[in-house]
C-alpha cells in the first residue's frame, strides 16, 4: 500500500511538462477548473439527451441541468488563459512580431506542438466509424451537414468546419472551439504589433480598454452570417476573452503587487468561477447576450486576478497542487479524447441503467466515466501528446529512425528542457 501511495503522488512529477519555459504551476491549475467545467457540461448533457425520453426531470433537477449543460464555460476561460500565454511568451522575446523570425518560430511551434494529436484523434475517429459504423445515439448533430463523413473530416482537418456547415464537427464535437483558437493564432502576431507598439503603460492601458470595448461590440453585433461563411461561432464572437488574456498578461505585475497583502483576494476566484456557470441558462435568450458578456468577461478577469494573488491564498494554492496542475497540463489530451470515451460509455450505460432521478444518473456516471475519462486522457496525454512538447521532436524522430537503420546521424540535437510542470506557451489544450 505504502508503494502505491508513493506511486500516485509521484506521477504529477513523473508527467511533467517538456518545455524550456519557467514552470507555473497557477496557470495549469487555471486550466483544471477550465477542463472540469468542459467534462462536467458533456457528461451533464449525456444524462439529459439519453434520459429525456424516458425520464423527465423534476423542476428541481431541470433547473439545476440548467447550470450543468453548458460547457462552453468552460471553453471563454481557456480562451483567456491562452491569450494569456501567448502574450506572456511575446514579452520575453525581443522580436518584432511580423518579423519572419518570430512568425516563423512561433507558425512551427503551433503547427507542431498541436496538429499531431489533432490529427490522430481525427484519423482514428473516423477509421473507427467507418470500420464499425458506430453512429453515436442521441446526438443529432451527427447526422447534420455535410451529408459526407469524408467531407467533415477534411473540414475539420483544415480547421474550417464550423465557418463552412455552422454544424458542430462530426467527428469531434468540441473541435468548434479549437477552430476559434487556430483563428486567434492566426491573428494574434498582428494584435502584438499593433498593441504593443505603445510603450507607454498608461497610454497602453486606454488602448487595451477601448479595445475591449470595440470588440465586444463587434461580438454582439455580428452578422450570423455573411454570404457563405457562418461567423456565429468564429474568433469575431469569442476575441474579447482572448483580450482580457493579453491585458491580463501585460498589467499582471501591478495587479500583483495591488494583490499582495489582501488575502481575501482569494475569493475573486471562486465567485469568478461561479460567475461564468452561472449565466449559461441566459445563452439562448438574445436579449441577454450583452450582459451574459459582461458577467462572463468580469469573471475572467477575477479569476486572473486571484491567481496573481499571495502564494499562500487559498484559491493559488489549490490551482498549485500538484494532481490538479498535472490535470490541468494534460488538458489538450483530455479535451481530444473526452467525448468519445464518454459518448461510447453512455450508449451502454444508459441502455442497462435508466434511473428515474437525473442527479442519480448523474452522479452514478461522475462515478463509471469520469475516472475512464481521466485514465483515456492521461494515457494519450503521456503516450502521444508529451512527444510534441519537444521543440525539436522531428529532429529526435529522425535521428531515432536513422539509429534505428545504422545510418549516421546529420546534426547535433539539441535536449529538450524538463521542468516542473510549465505551462506550455501554445494553450490546451
Amino acid at each position: 500500500m505504502p508503494n502505491l501511495y508513493r506511486a500516485l503522488v509521484d506521477i504529477p512529477h513523473r508527467l511533467q511538462r517538456l518545455t524550456a519555459g519557467a514552470y507555473r504551476p497557477e496557470i495549469d491549475g487555471l486550466r483544471f477548473f477550465a477542463i472540469a467545467i468542459v467534462l462536467l457540461g458533456h457528461l451533464a448533457s449525456r444524462v439529459e439527451k439519453f434520459l429525456a425520453r424516458s425520464s423527465p426531470p423534476s423542476r428541481a433537477e431541470a433547473g439545476i441541468f440548467s447550470f450543468l449543460t453548458h460547457p462552453g464555460a468552460g471553453v471563454l476561460l481557456f480562451f483567456g488563459i491562452s491569450g494569456f500565454i501567448l502574450a506572456v511568451q511575446f514579452l520575453r522575446q525581443d522580436r518584432a512580431p511580423l518579423s519572419r523570425p518570430f512568425l516563423s518560430r512561433y507558425f512551427r511551434r503551433r503547427i507542431l506542438r498541436i496538429e499531431p494529436p489533432y490529427l490522430l484523434l481525427l484519423l482514428v475517429t473516423y477509421g473507427l466509424i467507418r470500420v464499425t459504423g458506430f453512429q453515436p445515439p442521441e446526438t443529432a448533430r451527427f447526422a447534420g451537414p455535410p451529408a459526407s463523413l469524408a467531407d467533415s473530416l477534411l473540414a475539420s482537418l483544415g480547421y474550417v468546419h464550423v465557418l463552412l456547415y455552422e454544424n458542430t464537427p462530426r467527428l469531434f464535437g468540441p473541435g468548434w472551439s479549437l477552430e476559434v483558437e487556430v483563428q486567434f493564432y492566426l491573428f494574434a502576431p498582428l494584435c502584438f504589433f499593433a498593441y504593443f507598439r505603445t510603450r507607454d503603460a498608461a497610454r497602453r492601458a486606454m488602448v487595451g480598454a477601448v479595445a475591449l470595448a470595440a470588440s465586444i461590440a463587434v461580438a454582439l453585433l455580428a452578422p450570423a452570417d455573411a454570404g457563405p461563411v457562418h461567423l456565429g461561432r468564429s474568433l469575431l464572437v469569442f476575441f474579447p476573452y482572448f483580450w482580457v488574456g493579453i491585458l491580463m498578461a501585460d498589467f499582471q505585475d501591478p495587479i500583483r503587487a495591488f494583490a499582495a497583502s489582501r488575502r481575501h483576494w482569494s475569493w475573486l476566484g471562486w465567485a469568478g468561477l461561479v460567475g461564468l456557470c452561472i449565466v449559461g441558462p441566459l445563452q439562448d435568450m438574445p436579449e441577454w447576450r450583452g450582459l451574459m458578456m459582461a458577467v462572463r468577461l468580469a469573471s475572467v478577469v477575477a479569476i486572473f486576478a486571484a491567481v496573481f494573488s499571495a502564494e499562500h491564498t487559498a484559491f493559488r494554492r489549490v490551482c498549485s497542487l500538484p494532481w490538479i496542475s498535472l490535470i490541468g497540463g494534460a488538458c489538450y489530451s483530455l479535451y481530444l479524447t473526452h467525448l468519445q470515451v464518454m459518448q461510447v460509455m453512455s450508449a451502454v450505460m444508459f441502455r442497462v441503467f435508466q434511473p428515474d432521478s437525473w442527479l442519480v444518473a448523474l452522479g452514478a456516471a461522475l462515478l463509471v466515466q469520469i475516472p475512464a475519462v481521466l485514465v483515456v486522457g492521461l494515457g494519450f496525454y503521456a503516450l502521444v501528446e508529451r512527444t510534441f512538447m519537444i521543440p525539436n521532436w522531428p529532429s529526435v524522430a529522425m535521428a531515432g529512425v536513422r539509429r534505428r537503420f545504422g545510418l549516421p546521424a546529420r546534426a547535433p540535437l539539441a535536449a529538450a528542457t524538463v521542468v516542473h510542470g510549465a505551462a506550455a506557451a501554445d494553450g490546451r489544450r
